[in-house]
């Protein structure tokens, strides 16, 4: 018999849980955005049962003023609070989203490095390159950079935070005191970086931590997103609502893998997923039920219409969407994923308008509602096809969501022998079991 390969678990730290309605029924609504008491609470949580990473979504762009948000945001520094929670856990491992498209490379070199010493050796980087109006307002500018300027952007700024995680080596740092020299110069690396975008000359000020190298995750859906991701990513975060679209992405990828000299393997596909898990499943689906009924419907309904690119006097909740009004093939490559994704899950499980508003569209990941048996069910069913590697959690509320996981789902995927018991390692690297030189050049 094969081996069983391991559901890898990673676990979206927000503050309230992913449902639009799970702040409503929380304590202290109001701080939610900054709690980082029970930001670190969930992170414990999730180190028990000891999933493989948590990390936190981020973007630029301050509060508008035309659109108010409608549940609690993204608020706080990500490094920042894993700073926090790196000196309360131990083993799980910690991604930070920044952006690679604004910035100082050497900065987010800085703070990820730092993340990793004070974690030792669990930092990642989760490389983000979205453009949107209010982070340019907020940061600023007036350039929108094309599709291939943004990721040529990327590819500069990334190739400039490796040379300087690589430019300093442990060795190099010799302390000599009869000698009088604390860092051997001779043996840096010394950065000399001129691109079209970016340069950068020197040595870094940080040291790896025992050699190790975080670990980049990277997330997008196009072409040139997956090439990206395919030379430098140790793992990506995609959305995919069924399992042919998870193949056809993981066949993408391990073919750009390839092509730059890695191995098809090399590169983890963890797609968003939202489980909601209760000790039955009538019991899970009433937890859903009594979130969704406080929700905002025509706020919903607009959303959704603007998802698909047409009028939402188009909808009507009884009734399939309406596929004829609805244009997919001639989208923007990001548009075109997004709605392929929402109107072939729709398609194939004959949802009606109103069942597709219940669907966590507007995170775009997939919902699945069950015991933790029906849940294991439908992950191991995606492993097996070779459509994920494993899944990025998300949970409709917090702290009951992640807590389901820990003490439903976990023990059930451990029963069937494809989750750890034990971390294997005292790094993300090491419990991720990737090597530290793998990535492309």
């Amino acid at each position: 018999m094969p081996e069983k390969r391991p559901v890898r678990l990673v676990f979206n730290l927000t503050p309230s849980g992913i449902h639009d309605a799970a702040w409503k029924a929380q304590d202290d609504a109001a701080t939610l955005s900054t709690n980082i008491d029970q930001l670190v609470e969930n992170a414990r949580i999730a180190e028990a049962g000891k999933l493989d990473a948590i990390f936190m979504p981020d973007s630029f762009g301050g509060l508008s003023a035309d659109d108010p948000p409608r549940r609690p945001w993204r608020s706080l520094d990500p490094t920042v609070v894993f700073s926090a929670i790196a000196v309360a856990t131990e083993n799980i491992g910690l991604i930070a989203t920044i952006n690679s498209v604004y910035g100082a490379p050497f900065q987010v070199a800085r703070d990820i490095a730092s993340l990793d010493h004070l974690s030792r050796g669990r930092a990642g980087w989760n490389v983000i390159t979205s453009q949107n109006a209010a982070a340019l307002d907020v940061l600023g500018l007036d350039t929108v950079h094309e599709r291939d300027a943004k990721y040529e952007r990327a590819e500069e700024f990334v190739t400039i935070v490796h040379q300087l995680w690589d430019s300093l080596p442990q060795e190099a740092v010799v302390a000599d005191a009869g000698a009088h020299r604390y860092v051997d110069v001779a043996r840096t690396r010394p950065v000399e970086f001129e691109g079209r975008h970016f340069r950068a000359k020197g040595i870094h000020s940080v040291p790896p931590f025992e050699d190790n190298k975080p670990v980049i995750v990277q997330a997008g859906a196009s072409e040139q997103s997956k090439q990206f991701g395919a030379r430098w990513a140790d793992a990506l975060f995609t959305k995919h609502r069924t399992i042919a679209s998870g193949q056809k992405f993981t066949a993408d990828v391990g073919r750009y893998a390839e092509g730059a000299g890695r191995s098809s393997d090399d590169v983890l596909l963890l797609p968003g997923l939202l489980p909601i898990v209760g000790s039955t499943e009538e019991e899970a689906r009433q937890i859903k039920r009594d979130l969704d009924e406080q929700l905002d419907f025509d706020h919903l309904r607009e959303a959704l219409a603007e998802k698909l690119g047409i009028g939402a006097g188009q909808l009507r909740d009884d009734r399939p969407l309406p596929y004829d009004a609805i244009e997919v093939e001639h989208a923007s490559p990001y548009d075109r994923q997004q709605r392929g994704n929402l109107v072939q899950e729709a398609k194939d499980k004959d949802l009606t308008t109103r069942q597709v508003l219940l669907n966590n569209f507007l995170a775009g990941h997939r919902v699945v509602v069950g015991a933790p048996e029906q849940v294991a069910d439908d992950l191991e069913a995606w492993v097996d096809a070779r459509a994920a590697d494993g899944f990025a959690f998300n949970v409709e509320s917090n702290p009951r969501g992640i807590r389901s996981i820990v003490d439903g789902l976990v023990p059930e995927l451990r029963r069937r022998g494809r989750f750890r018991t034990e971390y294997e390692g005292t790094t993300f690297r090491a419990n991720l079991g990737i090597g530290a030189g793998s990535r492309a050049r």
